[in-house]
């Protein structure tokens, strides 16, 4: 299955645990949790993909790749696929993240800066310094429209299985709410989740569903809405020989916007 996050500003995934399937995500959002509660799930063969969302809160390598960033942006640097982190005040030099591991790590995504791709942003409080350990959260920039943060999860079943999806979601400024989209499906082939906000920290209306999430707090003042949908993901059908083992999950920009996330 392959996972979608989209948004227009920033996204911000924490404590996620995704079974089966892939999530992509956009926008500001903390993933809490991508589960399987609703009905045993009988595996069909394994691959190479993970059966659960990996690194859902970014704590995994999150404040070693800001804290290579220098001066006054001790809060936020990107890291690509080989693990490089921006290291200047600019988008040069970059330099490898101490101890990289991409599957530890876990998320993957379509953007490039400065010649590097599958680009993750990564923030933390501005009062942090070099060293913190404290909470980081990944962002979707909406600088250039239809990227995303993904993930591909192994969803093989031999029967109908419903997934749970759950997060926390804010903007990244107080003058813009931002929006994001989780879209879940087969690689190419990704729905929008309709999602339902459970607890709302800042003033936004608990109970609302849409396939566009959108929230009023922000993520430097620690105001986080959740939110929670469900996915059926049938079971496995042969086609041409094979078995279509994995979908992806995709976190996306609900509203494009020329603003450049630094």
């Amino acid at each position: 299955m392959h996972s979608i996050l989209k948004r227009s500003a920033a996204l911000i995934a924490s404590a996620a645990t995704l079974l089966g399937g892939g999530m992509l995500m956009a926008g500001t959002a903390q993933a809490d949790g991508i589960g399987l509660p609703v009905m045993t799930i009988h595996p069909a063969a394994s691959t190479s993909y993970p059966k659960e969302l990996v690194n859902g809160d970014f704590q995994t390598f999150g404040n070693r790749i800001v804290d290579k960033r220098s001066g006054g942006w001790q809060y936020l640097s990107f890291v690509d696929g080989n693990g490089m982190a921006m290291e200047g005040s600019s988008e040069q030099p970059w330099a490898k993240v101490d101890g990289w591991d991409a599957v530890k790590f876990g998320w993957k995504s379509n953007d490039s800066v400065s010649g590097h791709s599958g680009i993750v942003e990564v923030q933390r409080f501005r009062t942090a310094v070099k060293g913190s350990t404290g909470n980081v959260w990944g962002e979707i920039a909406a600088a250039t429209q239809g990227k995303y943060l993904y993930q591909d999860i192994d969803t093989a079943n031999t029967s109908d299985a419903m997934y749970t999806v759950r997060l926390k979601h804010a903007s990244r400024n107080k003058d813009a709410r931002d929006s994001m989209q989780v879209l879940v499906g087969a690689p190419g082939r990704e729905k929008p989740v309709t999602m339902r906000r459970t607890i709302a920290n800042a003033g936004d209306k608990a109970g609302e569903e849409s396939t566009t999430i959108t929230s009023t707090g922000t993520g430097q003042d620690d105001q986080w809405d959740t939110y929670e949908g469900t996915v059926l993901v049938p079971r496995d059908r042969m086609s041409h020989g094979s078995r279509s083992k994995a979908w992806p999950i995709r976190t996306v920009p609900a509203v494009p916007t020329a603003r450049k996330a630094t």
